[in-house]
């Protein structure tokens, strides 16, 4: 029972994180149909999918940036092809096979991920609190410029600065918090359990069957595929190098550090603000964001494969000559 509520809190502080960057940020500001109810149940969705990502990051011994990208790849496409259906090309935005890197990977793997999750990570442990500085500076940037996105929208999302920053500042405390309890509670100590896993894959099939029982066999096809191709390399991965996850995660935390991540609020609302007043909104932001990061996904997921296939081996040919060479030690 001890571990269970282990798992639960660490899934509720880690789909948070990645609610933040995949919802609250891809939105950029507080939109008129928002409302907190809403929010609340969408981040309990997440909370799910939260728990089977960190199952890929446990059961794949993941270490590094390229099988964490995959096990970002797998919570992407959860998100788009489980959650929602813009994996199969129901966005005339992202038609299929566009729609495979956008916005699974191209936003959820590499921005949600590997941005908000693992870099920042690694910066709070890390032993500056400049690489944090510098990360919540960029996070800021980046906010504060697609923050021009919704203002292309029909009709036009408006946020005044002060609703801005208001907006900002109650996300990043949630941050702060759950970035508290990830590092409280100890990231290490998740060990997904069957019932986890049953109740999260249930909640999250809910909405799988629903989109299989529209659009046919194309999610039943597409969606286990994908999810292979990112599986397949962590098994491997995980076989030949060992269950080393976490590596470089923060154990210990200074509250003084986390609140280093109030520059991200104050930096996108400045950047807002300015941006707004140079009317960047009349400049393709967007596109330019989510042709980069496109283009981005298909080109890191191969690598990613490749790059974990490689480490693999390598770590098996380690073994194999470790093993030889303590068998030569014993015979002499």
């Amino acid at each position: 029972m001890a571990q269970a509520m282990k798992n639960l809190i660490l899934a509720l502080a880690t789909g948070y994180i990645l609610f933040v960057f995949s919802e609250r940020v891809f939105w950029a500001v507080w939109r008129p149909e928002d409302s907190i109810m809403d929010l609340a149940i969408t981040w309990l969705v997440y909370s799910a999918i939260a728990y089977l990502f960190l199952m890929a990051i446990r059961w794949g011994g993941v270490d590094g940036f390229w099988p964490v990208f995959l096990a970002g790849s797998i919570y992407g496409w959860l998100v788009e092809g489980a959650l929602a259906d813009t994996l199969y090309g129901t966005q005339p935005s992202a038609p299929f096979p566009v729609s495979i890197s956008i916005t699974g990977l191209s936003w959820h793997a590499l921005i949600s991920v590997m941005l908000g999750w693992w870099t920042t990570g690694r910066a709070i442990a890390a032993a500056s609190a400049w690489r944090l500085v510098w990360v919540s500076l960029a996070v800021g940037v980046f906010w504060g410029l697609w923050a021009m996105f919704p203002l292309r929208e029909t009709p036009p999302i408006v946020a005044s600065i002060d609703g801005f920053l208001v907006n900002a500042l109650w996300l990043t405390l949630g941050l702060i918090a759950a970035w508290w309890i990830n590092i409280r509670v100890r990231l290490r100590a998740f060990q997904p359990g069957w019932l986890g896993i049953l109740v999260c894959s249930a909640i999250v099939a809910v909405f799988y069957v629903q989109h299989a029982m529209r659009l046919g066999a194309v999610p039943l096809l597409l969606l286990p595929a994908l999810l292979g191709v990112a599986a397949a390399p962590l098994l491997v991965h995980r076989r030949r190098c060992g269950a080393a996850a976490w590596n470089g995660w923060p154990e210990t935390c200074f509250p003084s550090r986390l609140a280093v991540l109030f520059l991200t609020p104050i930096t996108a609302t400045l950047v807002y603000a300015l941006a707004a007043a140079m009317e960047l909104d009349r400049f393709p932001i967007p596109f330019i964001v989510y042709a980069a990061t496109g283009l981005a996904g298909f080109v890191l997921l191969p690598v990613a494969v490749g790059m974990t296939l490689r480490k693999s081996r390598g770590a098996a040919s380690q073994s194999c000559c470790s093993a030889v060479a303590d068998g030569g030690a014993h015979v002499g």
